[in-house]
């Protein structure tokens, strides 16, 4: 499935869709979080960041332009880290 299908279903509120991104992207999100917050957070502190920034994309996915959700995705992680 591609980006566009998958946001497309995501605003209409399939949670499949969601899990597929979760699954792509989670390791990646992850990663930004532990690079990014000094001093660093514990692994469940980072996890719990991590949902955090897919619960926004959950409740935003209206402000996803399809071929930019990676980019998207490091935007929200960054802004949650503030």
């Amino acid at each position: 499935m591609d980006e566009k299908d998958l946001l497309r279903r995501i605003r209409r509120g399939d949670t499949a869709a969601l899990e597929s991104v979760i699954e792509t992207y989670s390791a990646y999100v992850y990663t930004i979080v532990k690079n990014i917050i000094d001093p660093p957070l514990q692994p469940e502190d980072c996890e719990e960041v991590t949902s955090d920034v897919f619960l926004l994309l959950w409740n935003n996915a209206d402000a996803v332009q399809p071929g930019k959700l990676k980019a998207y995705l490091a935007a929200l992680t960054r802004s949650e880290e503030r």
